[in-house]
């Protein structure tokens, strides 16, 4: 189950990169928006082949990252919560 989560969380970034400007991408080559573009591809195109260790070497050690490079040029949008904000603390 959590196989698929990650396989459609991925997929969400990597279309919401999709949809980020050829001019912004420019700005931020730090980025690695076609590695990020190309997986979403992969997760929804090819179905049979997917190699979950390198899903989780993603999202455990690349997303991290990507989510430190974003803050630094994203604007969050008003009332939101800081990155890492903890409800019970």
């Amino acid at each position: 189950m959590w196989q698929l989560v990650v396989e459609r969380v991925l997929q969400i970034i990597g279309e919401a990169a999709n949809h980020v400007s050829i001019v912004t991408r420019a700005a931020h080559p730090e980025v690695a928006w076609g590695a990020i573009i190309g997986q979403r591809n992969v997760l929804a195109h090819v179905y049979g082949d997917i190699n979950h260790d390198e899903l989780w070497k993603t999202v455990t050690l690349h997303v991290p990252v990507l989510i430190q490079q974003l803050e630094s040029f994203v604007p969050s949008p008003p009332g939101a919560r800081p990155h890492g904000w903890d409800a019970e603390a």
